[in-house]
């Protein structure tokens, strides 16, 4: 596996946690600044290298708490060390404009992290094909409202599609360093990427119809493979349906199973929403900016109170 994407995410994460280090105060970042970066990277590259994306954005969720946490308690220390700071911080500090400061401080690093993990995250594409199906006999649809879903993805359907698609070979070369994959691995890789839902199964007057159709959606991260895997397990599953009859039935079980939509392929992806999550990642900032400006200010003032309580007894 290439190394690049590999360097790219860490570099990225690096370059933005060394910008994050300015919330603490310039005596620790000076002291400790140097250090915390080497540890934050090579905690990176071990997160990237256990499970990629995922472990790396959980590995950012912890850092990002642990340096709000830090970053607030080494301010209150710095304060408790210099006591004739509070002398100076009463005239020239006003609570709105910190609670705005804060509040702002927090809020970029909140969007920040949204944004990395929406942008370094894969994305997914999606593609769909409908087929309309029915049955031969009976025409009462709610046994197959309950049951044809199940049967497309079974291994009987999805076996076949991994065979005629050559998936372990293609998936192989993808994800196993070029040695083909086992059956039932791409079997569940594939299982993993389909998603079976009945479009309808009843009229407007609530009555079951004789013919329902069905969507097939699959995933994966490149468009035209989606297209490919959605229209292998239709014509898998027709394939697996004409063999369940009689050959005198064939062209009855052929009109019964219809391809209404082949799948092509969509080049917007579904995931990640990148305009949702910028809007979650902005109503999160402001949210925790506005709860830790309440918080840090909350402390200062208790400080404040405490500060000039233990000097009244030493002036009267």
């Amino acid at each position: 596996m290439s190394r690049q994407p590999e360097s790219k995410a860490v570099e990225h994460s690096c370059r933005l946690y060394r910008r994050l280090l300015f919330v603490y105060p310039k005596a620790h970042r000076e002291e400790y600044g140097a250090a915390m970066l080497q540890l934050f990277r090579d905690q990176c590259r071990d997160a990237w290298a256990a499970t990629f994306s995922r472990g790396l954005i959980s590995f950012w969720l912890h850092a990002m708490a642990d340096l709000l946490k830090t970053s607030i308690l080494e301010h209150v220390s710095n304060l408790n060390r210099n006591r004739f700071m509070f002398t100076l911080f009463r005239p020239t500090i006003k609570p709105l404009p910190a609670f705005f400061g804060i509040g702002a401080v927090v809020f970029l690093a909140v969007f920040s992290v949204c944004m990395l993990i929406t942008f370094i995250y894969p994305e997914t594409y999606a593609s769909t094909a409908t087929i309309l199906i029915g049955s031969p006999s009976t025409g009462d649809s709610s046994d197959l409202v309950r049951n044809e879903p199940l049967v497309i993805t079974s291994s009987a359907v999805l076996e076949k599609t991994v065979q005629a698609m050559d998936l372990r070979d293609v998936w192989g070369k993808k994800y196993n360093n070029g040695v083909p994959i086992n059956a039932s691995d791409a079997v569940a890789l594939l299982k993993a990427r389909l998603e079976v839902s009945v479009v309808a199964g009843h009229d407007a007057s609530g009555r079951a119809l004789s013919e329902i159709p069905l969507r097939i959606r699959t995933f994966s991260d490149n468009p035209e493979e989606a297209a490919r895997l959605a229209n292998g397990v239709v014509d898998a599953y027709r394939d697996f349906r004409m063999k369940e009859y009689h050959p005198a039935d064939t062209a009855s079980i052929l009109m019964k199973v219809t391809v209404l939509d082949r799948a092509i392929p969509a080049y917007r992806p579904v995931r990640p929403n990148k305009p949702l999550n910028m809007v979650i990642g902005a109503l999160a900032g402001i949210l925790l900016g506005s709860i830790i400006a309440s918080i840090v200010l909350g402390i200062v003032a208790a400080i404040r109170k405490k500060s000039n309580a233990a000097r009244i007894p030493q002036n009267a």
